[in-house]
């Protein structure tokens, strides 16, 4: 203990040691503790997406079919995505393992912690809705880079997986209508694992997952759309892709929820003439009123006006 400080005061008198302000510990925290959280939200961000990668497509619900289903999650998950998580907790287990409170703690501990807290975070993302409102806001502002991640990650599934509606079914055989590969025969064995509490029955939402032999599909799992995965993507509008016609219409009360200003008119529309020379019309109360046309309307006039002065001359004669 004694030579540990002669050492340093001779060191101090021989001008070896120099003064460090303090200013500069702080910077170095402080920088030191941004890179940290800076590495730890990405790694959070990969790994929810990835998550969120594997639910939209329906690779995620593969392994509940048996070791088929594990073979085909193995194969099918974006490993890319998978690779760049990894590399970015070896720099965040770097950074925890030299910060001052894991010295008193095994390495092994410090990694385990990491990953423990990267999977419990981006688990709590994926059951929120942050990267739908992501996908919806970098898809309609089509920003580069991320449009094409989004898109190209979570419409395109693999190969040996359809998604799609049943349009027939056999004993051996159901045929699926796909939004992209059209029809589709699926062949049933004893080995498909088919919905547990619910028959497949025509018209129904279902993912199929198995291997192509040829144009027919052989499926080890089947399961259906509303159990878990979002439904494919449909058009929109009618054939032929055009939405229908809709007159553009403000009532008072839509222009009073959008703060508008209509001007009070004759809301009252003439529609149609029937057989008696009459005008159906509709009054402000929304109700159907029938009245005569202008002509009987006119004489109807002239004859209340002679009445009422022939009740005045009577009145003044008397």
């Amino acid at each position: 203990m004694n030579d540990i400080k002669d050492n340093i005061i001779k060191k101090i008198r021989a001008g070896e040691v120099h003064m460090v302000p303090r200013w500069q510990f702080v910077l170095k925290a402080v920088l030191f503790g941004v890179s940290v959280l800076i590495v730890a939200l990405i790694a959070v961000y990969l790994l929810s997406f990835v998550l969120f990668v594997l639910h939209e497509t329906g690779i995620w619900f593969a392994p509940g079919f048996g070791l088929p289903g594990i073979f085909f999650f193995v194969i099918a998950s974006p490993w890319m995505l998978i690779s760049l998580v990894g590399i970015f907790l070896l720099i965040l287990y770097f950074l925890v393992a030299h910060y001052s409170f894991s010295y008193r703690k095994p390495l092994v501990y410090s990694l385990i912690g990491v990953v423990l807290f990267v999977i419990a975070v981006s688990s709590l993302i994926q059951y929120t809705t942050v990267h739908k409102r992501i996908n919806a806001f970098v898809e309609r502002h089509e920003i580069p880079g991320l449009a094409p991640l989004y898109r190209g990650l979570t419409k395109e599934r693999p190969g040996s997986m359809v998604v799609g509606t049943v349009e027939a079914i056999d004993k051996t055989e159901i045929k699926v209508v796909t939004e992209r590969a059209g029809v589709v025969e699926v062949e049933l064995s004893s080995r498909t694992k088919l919905p547990p509490n619910k028959s497949i029955e025509i018209g129904d939402e279902v993912m199929v997952f198995g291997n192509f032999q040829g144009d027919d599909l052989i499926a080890f799992g089947v399961r259906h759309v509303s159990d878990g995965l979002p439904p494919p993507p449909k058009d929109a509008f009618a054939p032929g892709g055009q939405p229908p016609r809709v007159e553009n219409v403000t009532t008072h009360q839509e222009a009073e929820r959008e703060d508008q200003v209509v001007p009070l008119v004759d809301t009252r529309i003439d529609l149609k003439t029937n057989s008696n020379d009459e005008h159906v019309v509709w009054d402000d109360d929304g109700e159907a009123e029938d009245i005569e046309d202008d002509e009987e309307g006119e004489e109807h006039d002239d004859e209340h006006e002679r009445n009422e002065r022939e009740r005045e001359d009577e009145f003044e004669d008397d």
